[in-house]
């Protein structure tokens, strides 16, 4: 189906009116050809929708995917996205849930497990989809999140070190790699949980996982965050250094997961600003205390200075303020600074876009484009805006809509483009391999909408 938004001529890029119609537009592209009738979701699409492979699934687009349908339910208002959510839980609970472990399948072929390591990275996903069926309307979510809170507990969660631990194999042995990225996408996770039930046990977790990795951590590596780290969370500076394009878990500074961060702490914030009237319930409206802030900018983090050594994990937990207290000042200037940077080392000056990578020493190593960066990047830049009543950010906005519009986004079919070269040229007609929703660019949307107003529902047949 073609998309109702043309390229030209070039939309108002704060319109409400915009961004629920480009949510409107990816959906078209993968709702209904997404739907296998025998299960679950069709996950490999090329850029004119046709798919290539019918019989491979993988958990975090199993999941990813629910969360679209479940999002566009809740926002349009629209019965037949909700069923598509339902059925795409249906698969999760039957086909990537393994009963006797409790563990989810990462990848299945024809139906039966192909890979049975339990990533966190992929629980986390499995969370988010929980939560934001129960956000629609799924009451039995609302179990099905208490659960995966207990596998968690269990089974991926170090006390000591106040993050959670990375994968390990079907019987639960688990390596000795620890990534930052599962704990991202698990304090993302848990933020939707909190919306979901208010529940501060939600929230108090992603934000001891938010100070942790983004203070703690990044002390070790110059004030960013780097991606892998030892069983005892050490930075380790060489893990993929030879496979720096790996899908998961590539070598290098990653400016996406600086501002993807930077958007965490800005969604903290605006919680942990809740009145104490509102607490112990579900998120329904944003809104939070409206208080600007000074214009000064807290500087780029700069190269080659010497690092801390790692906080007392403990200590450092113990002296962190907790959501019932106001003294939460860190949150702010750290998203800005990580956001500051990461644009201003990654943004490409001749081609536009933002780079995929840098290295230790501000240098680009990846000059790929890929989607999400610039979607988690314009929607944290809409974010520092609304917050800090800054135009600098709006401008960057602006600049990040304006380059994916014209190269990024599919005018033709719909949906974004995964990954471009630097000269903004495509490697393949792959528009959606496993992992790629699109759930980043709508997820985008959804979150840029909740800063910029609110007006008169708009339903969907």
């Amino acid at each position: 189906m073609t998309p109702k938004l043309p390229a030209t001529p070039v939309p108002d890029f704060r319109s409400r009116e915009f961004l629920r119609q480009h949510i409107a537009d990816i959906m078209d592209f993968y709702y209904p050809r997404c739907i296998d009738p025998v299960g679950g979701y069709f996950q490999y699409f090329h850029d004119d929708g046709s798919i290539y492979d019918t019989r491979h699934r993988h958990l975090v687009s199993s999941t990813r995917f629910v969360f679209n349908f479940a999002m566009a339910a809740r926002h349009f208002g629209s019965t037949r996205y909700a069923e598509a959510a339902r059925h795409g839980l249906n698969y999760l609970r039957e086909m990537h849930r393994d009963s006797t472990t409790g563990g989810y399948v990462w990848t299945l072929y024809d139906g039966l497990a192909e890979d049975r390591t339990n990533h966190c990275y992929g629980v986390a996903f499995v969370m988010l989809a929980y939560a934001t069926a129960h956000k629609a309307g799924s009451e039995q979510a609302a179990e099905w999140m208490d659960e995966t809170w207990q596998l968690l507990e269990e089974r991926f969660w170090d006390a000591d070190a106040g993050l959670y631990r990375d994968e390990a194999d079907a019987d639960w042995h688990f390596s000795a790699y620890r990534g930052q990225n599962a704990n991202m996408h698990m304090c993302e996770a848990l933020l939707c949980a909190y919306e979901a039930t208010g529940n501060d046990a939600y929230l108090d977790r992603a934000l001891l996982l938010a100070d942790n990795m983004t203070r703690r951590q990044a002390d070790q590596t110059n004030g960013l965050i780097w991606e892998h780290y030892d069983e005892n969370w050490n930075v380790d500076w060489d893990y993929n250094r030879d496979n720096p394009k790996h899908l998961f878990r590539p070598w290098g500074f990653q400016p996406g997961h600086q501002t993807e961060w930077a958007k965490l702490l800005l969604i903290l914030d605006r919680h942990c600003r809740r009145p104490a009237s509102e607490r112990g319930q579900p998120v329904t409206v944003p809104g939070w205390n409206e208080t600007r802030v000074s214009r000064a900018s807290p500087p780029p983090i700069a190269f080659g200075a010497a690092r801390s050594p790692v906080l007392d994990p403990v200590a450092d937990r113990e002296a962190s303020p907790q959501p019932s207290c106001p003294e939460l000042d860190w949150l702010l200037p750290t998203a800005r600074r990580l956001f500051d940077t990461a644009v201003a080392l990654a943004w490409d000056k001749q081609y536009g876009g933002l780079c995929y990578g840098f290295d230790p020493d501000g240098n680009i190593c990846d000059d790929d484009k890929y989607f999400w960066v610039q979607a988690e990047t314009l929607t944290t830049a809409a974010l520092l805006a609304h917050r800090t009543d800054m135009d600098a950010y709006w401008l960057w906005y602006e600049r990040i809509w304006t380059y994916a519009w014209q190269h990024m986004v599919d005018h033709q079919h719909g949906g974004w483009y995964r990954i471009l070269d630097r000269m903004n040229q495509k490697y393949d007609n792959k528009k959606s391999p496993a992992g790629k929703t699109d759930y980043h660019t709508m997820g985008a949307c959804y979150e840029v909408l909740n800063v910029i107003g609110r007006s008169g529902a708009q339903r969907l047949a």
